[in-house]
């Protein structure tokens, strides 16, 4: 998967995507559906569990892949199993704060205009741990294309939420977990001689950098 990202910098926290609420709450209306009522596309979280501690902030993210699923603007979020709608947004994500202990799971749900629903649900724990940094990406290249710099990197399946690139310690661009490349446009080499990318964990720790040549 290659990304392409504008060049400019950005702090850590400029990363996080901001949620679009769309207005207040209301009761979700896929409770009871049969099958002619489902979308034919399956939805997944972009990670497979959800955990911080008690006070922490919790970033969830649907995979949206498919153009039936990219068509969806309207998303109704559970994030603590009651059934209930707590957030609605516009986009495939959001964030939501657990201030005490739990362990459950969040839902998110979404309906087209022939009322046609796809659900996707995903286990949290919010328990009394210190959280862990994701393991460092391997392999790290960076490479000259024409004006643009091609960053890539290998890495297994991990807790990692994003991908963050550095450039002389400053953060220029995150991407999803899937990602394993990235397009940095109008690079100025000659200025920087070496690039970092590492891991951002839910929990918003980031893991060690692994750092790489650039290749002028």
């Amino acid at each position: 998967m290659l990304a392409s990202a504008a060049w400019v910098g950005c702090s850590q926290q400029d990363s996080d995507r901001a949620v679009d609420e769309v207005r207040t709450p209301e009761p979700s209306s896929s409770a009871g559906t049969t099958a002619e009522d489902q979308l034919a596309s399956e939805l997944t979280f972009t990670q497979t569990f959800f955990k911080a501690a008690p006070g922490g902030r919790v970033r969830f993210e649907v995979r949206v892949d498919t153009d039936e699923l990219r068509q969806l603007n309207r998303w109704e979020w559970d994030f603590d199993g009651s059934g209930g709608t707590d957030l609605v947004t516009r986009r495939p994500e959001a964030s939501h704060v657990y201030d005490e202990l739990f362990d459950g799971r969040v839902t998110a749900t979404s309906t087209d205009t022939a009322g046609r629903s796809v659900s996707a649900s995903a286990p949290v724990t919010i328990a009394n741990f210190t959280p862990e940094p994701p393991f460092a990406p391997t392999a790290v290249t960076a490479t000259r294309s024409g004006q643009d710099l091609v960053v890539t990197w290998e890495a297994d399946p991990t807790d990692v939420e994003r991908w963050v690139v550095s450039v002389e310690g400053q953060p220029v661009a995150a991407h999803d977990a899937d990602a394993r490349a990235i397009r940095v446009p109008n690079f100025p080499f000659g200025s920087v001689d070496e690039i970092a990318v590492a891991g951002l964990s839910a929990d918003g720790v980031l893991g060690p950098k692994t750092f790489a040549a650039v290749d002028s």
